[in-house]
């Protein structure tokens, strides 16, 4: 589920365009993210499994980035000088991506995008925990506020609980440690390349494990796999853009309309709804959300 892979360091570089075509492309972004989810959880249940779904979708994403790498600047981009790092984040970014989309084929599609969306509160929980920053009162009553959400999405110990609630859980954690190492690694990561390597990584994994349950495929087949790869690059690069154009207090609190898509695609494709305790989950998490990052901005 590899959604924001981007520098949190963009909000001071803002380009022409301004607030309400950051929230334009912002808006656009998640509709494209919550089809990538939606066309994923589609091809799982044909029985593909997850690695194989990814490893494909790696083949055809990989190749498009690496020929925008090389037009940039000949591939100079490529060229990391903090390998650890990057390859400690790229590990986190395939446990994220593995657990989400195992999580998603088990449980409704906008079940599993509430639960992922406490990414950011663990975010600014560990943000403060691990790398120092300041987190007052009220940011702190907000993540737990947003946490309480995720118990009341998940109801573990109900009948209603399923594993699947947890594996996207998982990857939830694991994203919010990407969104820590985007921070420390900003300052002389470019997008471009953190992008590249997360999805080489994720691609590498994949193909080496995906063989031990491979299902044959044939060239008539492969049009949800350019179509959930088409989405995601989409997804990223219009995310990014928004992120480019406007501050990130402001564009952030947008990105829950993805709970909204994920609610529709569910309505549409699988006759899901939307049970009481998943609504009551997804406004505390959203909530809290904006309220974090609305006192973020006033922090400044």
């Amino acid at each position: 589920m590899d959604r924001k892979s981007l520098n949190p360091k963009i909000e001071n570089t803002h380009r022409q365009g301004g607030t309400a075509l950051g929230i334009g492309l912002i808006l656009f972004g998640t509709v494209a993210l919550a089809g990538m989810d939606g066309i994923g959880k589609a091809i799982l249940e044909d029985g593909v499994s997850v690695f194989q779904m990814l490893a494909i979708r790696g083949w055809i994403i990989v190749p498009v980035l690496l020929v925008m790498a090389f037009m940039r600047d000949g591939g100079a981009v490529l060229r990391t000088q903090r390998p650890v790092a990057n390859g400690i984040r790229v590990a986190a970014g395939i446990v994220a991506t593995v657990c989400f989309f195992i999580g998603v084929r088990e449980i409704p599609l906008a079940d599993a995008v509430v639960i992922f969306f406490c990414a950011p509160l663990l975010m600014t929980a560990a943000s403060a925990l691990l790398l120092g920053e300041r987190v007052g009162l009220s940011r702190w009553l907000a993540v737990l506020a947003g946490f309480a959400g995720v118990i009341v999405a998940m109801r573990p110990g109900s009948e209603a609980f399923n594993i699947g609630s947890l594996y996207v859980f998982a990857g939830s954690c694991a994203y919010a440690s990407i969104g820590l190492f985007n921070r420390w690694l900003g300052d002389t990561e470019p997008t471009i390349r953190l992008v590249l390597y997360f999805n080489v990584g994720i691609t590498v994994a994949c193909t080496l494990i995906a063989p031990v349950s491979w299902q044959m495929i044939s060239i008539g087949q492969l049009g949800p796999y350019i179509g959930l790869a088409g989405v995601a690059l989409a997804g990223h690069f219009l995310v990014t853009a928004a992120y480019c154009r406007a501050p990130v207090s402001t564009i952030a609190p947008f990105e829950y309309s993805t709970i909204l898509w994920a609610v529709l695609f569910g309505a549409l494709f699988w006759d899901d709804t939307l049970s009481p305790h998943i609504l009551a989950g997804a406004l505390l998490i959203a909530g809290s959300g904006i309220a974090v990052m609305k006192s973020e901005k006033a922090a400044v």
